[in-house]
């Protein structure tokens, strides 16, 4: 005959296997839990720091281009100028210097846009391409390559500034000339005004 004890015993053992269950459920909900959580976009997962790589990347084009912009009273900008001294051909980045497209011999010197993206661009593995958009033939609008290092990412960010050209700016140039080798052309001949150049630096990491 089974005690009274027997059933206690065997009521305490079920009790206590009942406690050690609900025990192991709830770590598992904790871990489970805990897994959500951590997999959870934050600043620092891919995306967001791509993200976050890219404003950086936009904000850094922009600034060069504004830094390039300022002027002193009566002088034109360094953005200007490299308008205005610009002889029509594309360069391209070789390692050492930007050199013209099939003709290693043309080096683009006394170009700021070049000394700038040599400085916070190719120093950091960063690719750039700057075109120039302005008026053409019947009011359409024309786009020559100025710097040329590849086709963009799916990254790539774009950064631009508008020139204003007068035919004062020329002062000796030959505007004839600069029209022919440049594609730019006086878009008003009865007013000062020549053209409007809108700078486009595209700027993404290799």
């Amino acid at each position: 005959m089974v005690s009274i004890f027997s059933y206690l015993k065997k009521d305490q053992d079920a009790q206590m296997h009942t406690f050690e269950a609900v025990i192991a459920a709830t770590i598992m909900v904790g871990v489970v839990i805990f897994a959500v959580h951590a997999t959870a976009i934050t600043p620092l997962t891919s995306s967001t720091a791509s993200v976050h790589v890219e404003n950086q990347i936009h904000k850094t084009g922009q600034d060069v281009l504004s830094a390039l912009d300022h002027s002193c009273e009566s002088m034109n900008s360094d953005l200007k100028e490299d308008v205005l001294r610009w002889d029509g051909n594309h360069y391209v980045w070789a390692g050492d210097g930007y050199f013209a497209a099939g003709n290693r011999s043309n080096v683009l010197e006394n170009s700021s846009i070049a000394k700038a993206l040599d400085l916070v661009a190719v120093n950091r593995g960063i690719a750039h391409n700057v075109e120039f958009s302005f008026i053409g033939p019947d009011d359409t609008i024309a786009t020559s390559v100025y710097i040329y290092s590849g086709d963009p990412s799916n990254n790539a960010v774009t950064a631009s500034r508008k020139i204003l050209l007068s035919n004062s700016d020329f002062d000796d140039m030959n505007i004839t000339e600069f029209a022919k080798n440049t594609s730019i052309i006086d878009a008003d001949n009865g007013s000062d005004f020549y053209n409007i150049v809108d700078i486009r630096l595209t700027m993404w990491r290799m």
